[in-house]
């Protein structure tokens, strides 16, 4: 419960605070406990246990969230064991994620609109196109980074985004 009420408020607030960030992506995906818990997804964190930062808490866990569900709505549809790594490291002040599914990929055309605000894959599901976009933002605007994602068809899709400790 604890660890669901720091998610949550971070979410709400923009501070920029110290964080371990491999207990913190623990307690972004027990959050989403409810949700994956009816799946058979799941996620793989490569993470040194001391690597900690000062970060706008709530664009991480907005940006993860954003990343989890999309592969849990879009690209594990009709899977049964979806795959999500996420691999953390730093070299210096520099944070490099990289988040990678094993779901259903993007074909080029898609891939290129990927970031554009209103496109989705599940317009007549009710989709809203938002979810990267929101996290290209966060990513740039709120971390001051950047963001590539890469896909194939049939090979998952990638993330990979870097920014600098905020201290």
């Amino acid at each position: 419960m604890a660890s669901f009420k720091r998610v949550a408020t971070d979410q709400s607030n923009d501070k920029v605070r110290l964080i371990n960030i491999g207990e913190y992506l623990d307690d972004i995906i027990h959050s989403l406990h409810p949700i994956l818990k009816r799946k058979s997804h799941t996620i793989k964190v490569n993470c040194l246990k001391n690597i900690e930062f000062y970060v706008h808490a709530g664009a991480i866990s907005q940006i993860f969230t954003n990343l989890i569900m999309n592969s849990i709505l879009h690209a594990f549809e009709g899977m049964s064991r979806g795959e999500i790594i996420i691999n953390i490291s730093v070299e210096n002040q520099l944070i490099k994620m990289q988040y990678q599914d094993n779901g259903c990929g993007m074909s080029p055309k898609s891939l290129d609109k990927l970031f554009d605000q209103f496109y989705t894959t599940k317009e007549n599901s009710g989709g809203s196109g938002l979810g990267t976009y929101i996290v290209k933002r966060l990513v740039t605007d709120s971390l001051n980074g950047t963001i590539v994602a890469t896909s194939n068809l049939n090979e998952g899709l990638s993330y990979a985004f870097e920014f600098y400790n905020m201290q």
